[in-house]
């Protein structure tokens, strides 16, 4: 990560799920006493994330890349009925992490929910030369704006299109993660996330502007 706040190092607490929501699991992560965000899955199962507006006591529905990508991972493992290695910023079961909320209302079978996340990740890829890259299109830490770049949320992604491939056995996965592979080749200032400190030596931007 680059330096300061981010959701890697989020304090997390437990949150009900909204009784008026029939098919939500709903977490609360404060980045600050000030700031809770609160992450539900829709109906397929993808994660929307509501960030606060700062001043209005309200919140804004958002889509986190690397909330899709770590709850794909999170279903993989259990379509593949086993936990293999993960090293995630978010642990959503409460066996692992008992800050999360109980509730498991809506979740979707793991490999519905999989293929649910990874579809979203396939439509929201922009292409860049021969490689694609994931923006958010909200503004974000470090006065990054709208259509910033993340290493991280990329290298997640490309683990979840790859366990995809894995569990689906079809190339387009496979051809999707090759492409977002070569992202970490493209500069920041060339519309990607990579820093070059010194020959063959280079910094994966968490927040990329």
């Amino acid at each position: 990560c680059m330096p300061g706040p981010c959701l890697s190092r989020a304090q997390c607490v437990t949150a009900s799920p909204d009784e008026q929501d029939r098919s939500i699991r709903g977490y609360r992560l404060t980045m600050s006493p000030a700031a809770p965000v609160t992450i539900e899955l829709d109906e397929r199962g993808v994660p929307l994330s509501h960030y606060p507006v700062p001043g209005t006591g309200t919140s804004q529905p958002r889509r986190s890349i690397v909330a899709i990508a770590e709850k794909g991972l999170d279903y993989a493992a259990k379509s593949a009925h086993h936990e293999f290695p993960s090293l995630t910023s978010y642990l959503w079961e409460p066996a692992k992490d008992a800050r999360m909320a109980p509730a498991t209302v809506g979740e979707p079978a793991p490999r519905e929910g999989m293929l649910a996340c990874a579809e979203w990740l396939a439509n929201e890829a922009v292409p860049l030369d021969d490689a694609v890259v994931w923006r958010y299109d909200y503004p974000s830490y470090h006065g990054t704006s709208a259509g910033w770049r993340s290493g991280h949320a990329q290298g997640q992604a490309v683990r979840l299109l790859l366990h995809t491939w894995q569990e689906t056995g079809q190339p387009e996965w496979r051809e999707l993660a090759a492409r977002a592979v070569r992202a970490f080749g493209i500069p920041v200032a060339d519309g990607g996330f990579t820093l070059r400190l010194a020959r063959r030596r280079w910094w994966y931007a968490k927040f990329a502007d």
